[in-house]
């Protein structure tokens, strides 16, 4: 794993000589021109950081339900040091619709993030782009942004002078005659309908009269998305669902202008890559296409080269690979000697109730708004689930055995904060966004160091802080060493002198400056509240 490009030493923001040079022959020279201006300006552009907070809930004309999350700026908390803006600028100097700013403005996104900073202004000039930063910084915003701007691009400018009149006449045949400018893919379905929701929210703001987004995922009835696509303009869909509508004509990519990868190092391995190329090859020369990921290696940057052309790099990482707002801290537990001597399904019995044992004191002695806890294996979720709810903690937990409607419907109670703890697989271990965990427990160590960045990602989100605890054996010392010394990730031991989990997560709730949940369901914040 590399965290500044891989086999290239790039700077954090790289142009190539034939880049510039489509910045200059460019086909809409007051866009570009203005784009060009603030790409300087951002350059070095650092300050304060961004807070999410409040949820409201609208309705797409589909009927599901959009978790609108907000991304407000608070002065008056602590925030890490990897993800900070400038106080004195707002989304107003990054795009120039004003439906659109209105748009972003309700949904809460007032403050742009660095990430947002560097490549929003230059993925409004078309060009083809690589970005890494870390996550939990924003990246879904910039390529949400970048689709709206590239779908308003190719509208008759009638249509956008009409589309804030209260009436709406004229617009939804408007919409019935959309072919798809964007397609924006993610390697899970609950990343891709996450995409959705925040493009959805966005376009709340007026623009939902001449565009629309619809996620295409598999596990939902194919039938719909055929119907769908009569009238969308942003496709956000998983490779296999996309690819399978591409194939079958029902897609029409004829007038596709943005392909946009998220989670590229998770596209770019085997069992997502043949389609994704297929997808891309087929959308035509004049697309612009985007690459966004937490972590990038050389094998990636090979694949993605076949994709992109003179591409932007914008590098963002700060030299360290994990959220530096996550407390990291690992608790071995130990099995006794009659225990260690038992054959081998008994020993694994001993060390799970062990480890679930550690994880209800965890529960028990640290406050935290919602939790995630990961395992390696899925069978030992439902065994888990029971053990908590035994004791007073109802958990739920998704894996890729439930049906997609079953898995959409437990990310809704979490997102609505109907569910204290969530108990998953590597499911949702990158790119899911819920905004009051502040608390992620590996039961498991995962096996390899970028999913445990992933996982851990999940909490000290936006520049917040988060408490990250893994549960370990003595098997498992030899990984966190690994981790700790070849990645430079910073993890430290629990002992038996420590004194409880609380005063640790008190650090992390001192330095938010909020109180800890009184009870599930119950926040003291009201319905606005962020609760974490």
């Amino acid at each position: 794993m590399r965290t500044r490009g891989g086999h290239r030493d790039l700077p954090t923001v790289h142009i190539s000589a034939q880049s510039q040079r489509q910045i200059q022959g460019s086909r809409s020279a007051t866009l570009h021109k203005e784009s060009i201006r603030l790409l300087f300006f951002f350059h070095n552009h650092t300050s304060t950081s961004i807070q999410k907070s409040d949820q409201d809930k609208d309705q797409d004309q589909t009927g599901h339900q959009h978790t609108t999350t907000r991304n407000v700026m608070t002065l008056d908390r602590f925030h890490s040091s990897d993800v900070h803006i400038n106080e004195d600028l707002d989304f107003s100097s990054l795009v120039s619709n004003p439906v659109l700013l209105k748009g972003l403005t309700e949904s809460g996104y007032q403050r742009p993030s660095p990430i947002q900073l560097k490549t929003i202004p230059m993925g409004r000039l078309g060009l083809d782009m690589i970005a890494q930063a870390k996550s939990g910084t924003g990246k879904t915003v910039v390529f949400s942004v970048i689709a709206i701007e590239t779908v308003l691009s190719q509208l008759p400018k009638d249509i956008l002078a009409n589309n804030t009149s209260s009436s709406g006449s004229g617009l939804k045949s408007q919409q019935q005659q959309q072919h798809p400018r964007a397609v924006i893919i993610a390697p899970t379905r609950e990343i891709a309908v996450q995409i959705q929701d925040v493009i959805v929210n966005i376009l709340q703001g007026g623009l939902n009269k001449v565009i629309t987004c619809v996620a295409m995922i598999g596990g939902m009835p194919i039938q719909k998305d055929k119907e769908n696509l009569k009238r969308c303009s942003i496709v956000v869909g998983t490779p296999g669902r996309v690819l399978s509508l591409v194939e079958t004509g029902h897609l029409d990519t004829s007038n596709v202008r943005l392909f946009v990868m998220d989670e590229a190092d998770k596209l770019m391995e085997d069992l997502y890559r043949d389609d994704v190329f297929k997808i891309c090859k087929g959308l035509g020369p004049k697309k612009q296409v985007m690459a966004f990921s937490a972590t990038y290696d050389d094998d990636l940057l090979a694949h993605l080269d076949k994709l992109v052309k003179n591409p932007v790099y914008v590098m963002l990482t700060n030299g360290t690979p994990e959220l530096e707002g996550v407390l990291q801290f690992y608790k071995t537990v130990n099995l006794s000697q009659e225990q260690q001597a038992s054959s081998v399904f008994m020993r694994q019995t001993y060390l799970m109730e062990a480890k679930f044992a550690e994880l209800e004191g965890i529960f028990t002695h640290t406050p935290f708004y919602q939790a995630i806890v990961f395992l390696n294996h899925t069978r030992r979720a439902t065994d888990l689930v029971k053990f908590l709810a035994r004791r007073g903690w109802p958990a739920m937990h998704i894996a890729s055995g439930i049906s997609q409607v079953e898995r959409l419907a437990v990310m809704e109670k979490a997102r609505k904060f109907e569910l204290r703890v969530l108990v998953c697989s590597d499911l949702i271990a990158r790119g899911i966004d819920i905004d009051r965990v502040n608390l992620v427990v590996n039961m498991d160590l995962p096996r390899d160091p970028e999913t445990y960045l992933h996982r851990i990602g999940r909490t000290g989100r936006y520049g917040t802080t988060g408490l990250a605890v893994s549960i370990v054996d003595d098997t498992e010392l030899k990984t966190i060493e690994i981790l700790k010394n070849d990645f430079s990730i910073s993890l430290n031991e629990l002992s038996a002198n420590d004194k409880t989990y609380s005063d640790l997560s008190q650090q992390s709730k001192n330095r938010h400056h909020e109180r800890p949940l009184q009870a599930a369901g119950d926040t003291g914040y009201g319905r606005k509240g962020r609760g974490g």
